[in-house]
């Protein structure tokens, strides 16, 4: 008898936590008011790169964030050809 009330109280501890976590997630991601606009232009803030840019234009702006590359020599990055 004792080992039903174990088992019990443990399912009713998991399906407690497990309904106190989905409430928690869904409060904490469920309010994204962005629209689509709205995200793209922060990630565009935020240097995002577009697939259609240029790869030499990919590189100077990596390399003014202060990225640093080891196969090419920073300071030759004016002499990639466009």
């Amino acid at each position: 008898m004792q080992l039903k009330s174990v088992l019990f109280g443990l399912g009713l501890g998991m399906v407690l936590l497990s309904a106190i976590f989905l409430f928690a997630y869904n409060f904490e991601h469920g309010q994204n008011n962005q629209t689509d606009s709205q995200i793209i232009e922060q990630a565009s803030q935020l240097g995002m790169v577009w697939p259609e840019e240029d790869a030499v234009e990919i590189v100077r702006k990596a390399l003014e964030m202060g990225m640093v590359f080891d196969t090419i020599d920073n300071d030759d990055v004016d002499d990639i050809d466009e």
